[in-house]
């Protein structure tokens, strides 16, 4: 499936809109027919100062205006590809300026349990990101994995934790 999306992304991306290379990305998925097998997948296009986010069955964007120093969540509901032909992507456009800041992540961090089986939680991922959103992204993404140990508190790691964090410079 990565290796399919490698070719889609490599061949396709730059020449389609963002919800047209979904769909298409769905559509010759579900051709293939490789069952239940299913993609999740965010698509990030920067013009210049705008952003535009598209995503597939992927957790919410978190964007951080440095400006207003407020942190939105940023949640695009869409199917994972293969799941559906002709699903209506949805896109969210946002203006970048000097200092914002962007966290994208699996769900590995806000589905993790501690040892009380309590989940970190998307809210409690907006509040952290809030409050480090200034910081650079190395620091950023070191502050949640240290955040991540602290909340498991030795219980085994049951996901992939990745974030990807984009600052505006």
């Amino acid at each position: 499936m990565v290796t399919l999306m490698k070719g889609f992304f490599t061949s396709d991306a730059a020449k389609l809109e963002p919800q047209v290379f979904l769909n298409h990305c769905s559509n010759m998925i579900k051709e293939i027919k490789l069952g239940r097998i299913l993609m999740s997948f965010s698509l990030l296009r920067f013009d210049n100062s705008n952003l535009i986010i598209s995503s597939a069955g992927m957790p919410p964007v978190y964007y951080y205006n440095s400006e207003e120093k407020e942190t939105e969540e940023i949640l695009i509901q869409g199917m994972p590809l293969g799941a559906m032909k002709k699903f209506s992507y949805k896109i969210v456009e946002k203006k970048l300026k000097k200092g914002d800041t962007v966290l994208l992540l699996s769900d590995g961090l806000p589905e993790q349990t501690n040892p009380n089986n309590e989940m970190f939680d998307y809210p409690n991922i907006k509040n952290q990101f809030s409050a480090i959103a200034e910081n650079s992204p190395d620091e950023i993404i070191n502050n949640l994995v240290n955040k991540a140990d602290e909340w498991m508190n030795g219980k085994p790691q049951a996901d992939d934790m990745t974030f990807i964090v984009i600052k505006v410079l």
